[in-house]
């Protein structure tokens, strides 16, 4: 099958549709072997646009053959259909008139439901494979049922989460995204959910907790569902950590419930916080997961620098990345604040000396607000300290006695919070936040 061939078939097979003129580049390229970084490179893309730009010709071509199709299978589907045309013509024509569709039962084509509510565009994505390739182990080859992305505000949960369930919507049935940025109660989300997984067929929801509850989680065990629930902090209490506000304790129940009970589905959370059900539920071995994310790698960082129309050496850059340890985010607001202030010049504003100012401010303050007494001396210590320090040495540190086990709360609680970091030298923060616990 000559590759003259293989673009008449896909002809035929797309029919009124045609590719881009960029996708049909990914596709000859690829037909011949190269890899996305390959055809990036020799065509002057980004890597990730052209990774964006085979996803989608790969699920074009799914919707086309009626089958799942990606980079690994496409070669073996198109001879296939190619075979499989050659076989009908070859075959005598009295055979073709008996074994003719409307003679022959026919398999069903699986449906697909998708409902992908506010969730955000993730046409632009920085870089989190790895993170890409842990989930989708977790999610389709392990069947997790509970997972939650954990990190302090601006790391990229959201973006992470509507990239994840693009790339892995065709390993489930129906798939929803939903918000809970404002705080709204279980039963409304419950019917939401309802509705679209019974094709709104159901609308109302039984009377008990227990009910409301277990009605969707019906269709979760008959179908294959992916729920993403994100900005799960909204729905948590500001102290302490991990507690529900009043009158939402029932999300911890739909967690608890969804984590231990038998179903084929996933429920994806996305949070600053982790919601105290998860320290009984998650484990390596258990279908129960959490995924710390940490900022973006130098490279990815720099590209956020670069799309922004920021100009410094390399040095420079990376010391900008690192001060917000590669916090997307982070590095957003900052390179608007360097391109009207400096002009662009990263080097200029490096040379003032504060990282802390304006909406890196507003983005601390609504983490750092709600912390208790302990929490707060803990910080201040750890600002004080600039380099790990080790328990020992903190409790010794904080001029107040506090006893053991409080301060192991206090740094319980900041962690979870997504506020410290610990490492084989001790415990931590980020430069950011250090710089703002030093002002």
């Amino acid at each position: 099958m000559n590759f003259e061939d293989v673009l008449t078939s896909l002809d035929e097979v797309l029919k009124q549709k045609s590719l881009s003129d960029i996708q049909e580049l990914v596709f000859c390229q690829t037909w011949q072997g190269k890899t996305y970084a390959e055809i990036a490179e020799e065509a002057s893309y980004d890597s990730d646009y052209i990774k964006y730009v085979g996803y989608q010709l790969w699920q074009t071509l799914s919707e086309a053959f009626g089958e799942k199709v990606s980079k690994s299978n496409f070669k073996t589907v198109l001879r296939r259909n190619a075979q499989s045309k050659i076989e009908s013509i070859s075959r005598p024509l009295e055979l073709r008139t008996e074994l003719s569709p409307s003679s022959v039962p026919t398999v069903l084509e699986k449906q697909y439901f998708r409902d992908w509510g506010e969730a955000v565009d993730v046409s632009i994505f920085y870089g989190r494979d790895r993170e890409l390739s842990t989930l989708h182990k977790w999610l389709v080859d392990e069947n997790c049922r509970l997972v939650l992305l954990l990190g302090m505000g601006g790391i990229g949960k959201t973006s992470l989460s509507v990239k994840l369930a693009e790339q892995i919507q065709d390993d489930f049935e129906y798939s929803i995204w939903r918000s809970l940025r404002n705080a709204p109660p279980l039963e409304e989300i419950l019917v939401d959910l309802l509705k679209f997984l019974s094709k709104q067929q159901e609308i109302e929801l039984p009377k008990s907790i227990d009910g409301k509850i277990s009605r969707p989680i019906e269709y979760l065990r008959k179908h294959r569902c992916l729920i993403i629930l994100d900005n799960a902090e909204s729905v948590l209490c500001e102290t302490p950590v991990g507690y529900y506000r009043d009158g939402y304790e029932n999300y911890g129940a739909l967690s608890k419930r969804l984590g231990e009970e038998q179903h084929q589905s996933c429920l994806i959370l996305t949070s600053r916080e982790k919601p105290k059900e998860f320290a009984s539920l998650e484990g390596d071995a258990l279908p129960v997961r959490s995924l710390v994310l940490k900022g973006l790698e130098e490279t990815q960082g720099r590209k956020i620098l670069t799309t922004r129309s920021l100009y410094g050496p390399e040095k420079d850059k990376n010391v900008l990345v690192e001060s917000y340890r590669g916090n997307p985010l982070a590095l957003k607001i900052v390179s608007t604040s360097i391109r009207e202030l400096f002009d662009g010049s990263i080097t200029d504003f490096l040379r003032e000396g504060s990282i802390v100012f304006n909406g890196i401010r507003s983005l601390l303050v609504q983490q750092l607000e709600p912390l208790g007494d302990v929490e707060t001396k803990v910080m201040y210590w750890l600002a004080v300290n600039r380099e790990p320090i080790l328990l020992p040495e903190l409790q010794e540190d904080i001029a107040s006695p506090f006893s053991m086990p409080k301060l192991l709360e206090a740094l319980e609680s900041l962690g979870r919070r997504s506020l410290i970091e610990r490492g084989p030298a001790g415990f931590t923060q980020q430069p950011v936040v250090m710089e703002y616990m030093t002002e």
